[in-house]
């Protein structure tokens, strides 16, 4: 493996490290330069897990030759902070091999102007989103620069805020969660998944769905008491039970919900449901 280079020292505020994020896409080396140097970028630091592309000079080995030679340094973090993991990104954050390379990029962030790349323009559809949030997390800021054809702000994430300083640099706003992010349907099942399937299979399908029936009965009995968090913890316990039991029977819950309920009811096949109250 190369010998990661050391940023040199440079004077930086020492406020919270703004760490900003770039996707490559198919631009020419003139666009993605004049992108770095908009904002004033000294170190790239490439996240991408396999450091090619069909793009000839954002391959690793010319990257390495010409940004630097534009006064840019390259840096592959790629072994630590790589996508395309196995069980997938958010159980690789819990490694220490993730924590490694989030020490090594704000070391490197403190020293000098950074941003992190990978291929997709739009960290929306990254797991540079991922490494965004966990640095919003750890109290530090994390933009996106980046355009669309007509220079125009680009969704990314929940709305994106326009910065007054550096008017195409878009800041990635998130909601935390209480207890870590927020989770996508089927984030939630395959972290249910990956927590005790191992166990679920074992139980199987009629086992499982007892276990089911069991919460929602625990369920029914918060609803008569005068104490929310009971409640908000029976919901998750129903919640994680549904969808252990979708995976014991090999159902994706998102797809079939968002199949099923598309927007619309599924009887009278209206928006604002309209089906007759039972009697």
């Amino acid at each position: 493996m190369k010998t990661q280079p050391k940023p040199t020292t440079t004077s930086k505020s020492a406020d919270a490290t703004t760490i900003r994020t770039i996707g490559h896409s198919n631009r020419s080396t003139e666009k993605f330069l004049e992108l770095l140097r908009e904002h004033s970028v000294e170190v790239l630091v490439d996240v991408r897990s396999f450091p090619t592309s069909k793009v000839e000079h954002f391959k690793r080995e010319r990257m390495e030759r010409w940004l630097p030679e534009n006064g840019i340094e390259y840096i592959w973090l790629g072994r630590e902070l790589g996508g395309y993991r196995r069980g997938g990104y958010k159980a690789h954050m819990r490694t220490k091999l993730f924590r490694e390379g989030i020490k090594r990029l704000l070391e490197i962030a403190e020293q000098k102007r950074t941003s992190i790349m990978c291929t997709e323009p739009n960290p929306k559809h990254c797991h540079r989103r991922h490494i965004s949030a966990h640095l919003e997390r750890k109290g530090h800021r994390s933009d996106t620069h980046h355009r669309n054809r007509a220079n125009k702000p680009h969704e990314v994430l929940n709305a994106p805020v326009r910065s007054k300083r550096q008017p195409r640099v878009y800041e990635i706003k998130y909601e935390p969660s209480l207890e870590g992010e927020r989770m996508q349907i089927h984030e939630f099942q395959e972290t249910m998944r990956r927590i005790y399937f191992h166990r679920d299979s074992k139980r199987g399908t009629t086992g499982t769905y007892e276990w089911l029936v069991d919460e929602v009965k625990e369920l029914g009995d918060a609803l008569k008491e005068d104490d929310q968090k009971a409640l908000e913890d029976e919901f998750a316990d129903v919640l994680a039970w549904l969808a252990s039991l979708a995976n014991v029977t090999n159902t994706d819950l998102e797809h079939a919900a968002t199949t099923k309920y598309a927007n619309r009811c599924p009887k009278c096949q209206q928006t604002r449901c309209k089906c007759p109250l039972p009697e």
